[in-house]
């Protein structure tokens, strides 16, 4: 049997706090509101080459480098390591919001070119990870229409 409500609380107040757990804002929005992510998986000899690249990528867009905040935690024993840059921006202003969208894609083509393993590949970097290499999405293809025929899971959100 399954609750359709929890008692003492009503259904609103149950999704506002899973919505807003806490009262302050989100760290990485306490700046300037937006914050965009740019994150990959790499070896830790690269990481100074990927830092350099998002820096002159920054310097292009006239974006300050001392706002990019850089996050690398070693994975799978220190054999790799999550790479991630984050870049506040304020997102109630427009022009800013579509300079961070292209420096974000202009970067990212920029350190994938360089090697960078985008692992989660979605939004913006599916077609940067998918369109180079070909015979993986064959096969992605293939292993969808086998699990789900009628492209009922997920429509469109793989790389098709």
């Amino acid at each position: 049997m399954c609750a359709k409500n929890l008692p003492g609380a009503s259904n609103k107040e149950v999704l506002d706090k899973i919505l807003n757990p806490s009262g302050e804002p989100y760290w990485k929005l306490k700046g300037k509101g937006g914050c965009e992510d740019i994150f990959f998986l790499s070896t830790l000899d690269k990481i100074p080459q990927y830092i350099s690249t998002m820096y002159a990528q920054a310097t292009a867009f006239k974006y300050p480098t001392a706002e990019i905040g850089i996050y690398i935690q070693p994975q799978h024993h220190g054999v790799s390591n999550h790479c991630e840059f984050s870049l506040p921006f304020n997102p109630k202003d427009i022009k800013e919001t579509a300079k961070m969208k292209e420096l974000s894609a202009k970067a990212s083509e920029a350190l994938i070119g360089q090697g960078a393993y985008f692992s989660r590949p979605y939004g913006m970097w599916a077609n940067m990870v998918y369109n180079r290499d070909a015979q993986g999405t064959i096969a992605l293809r293939k292993i969808k229409k086998i699990f789900d025929p009628n492209n009922v899971m997920n429509p469109g959100k793989l790389c098709f």
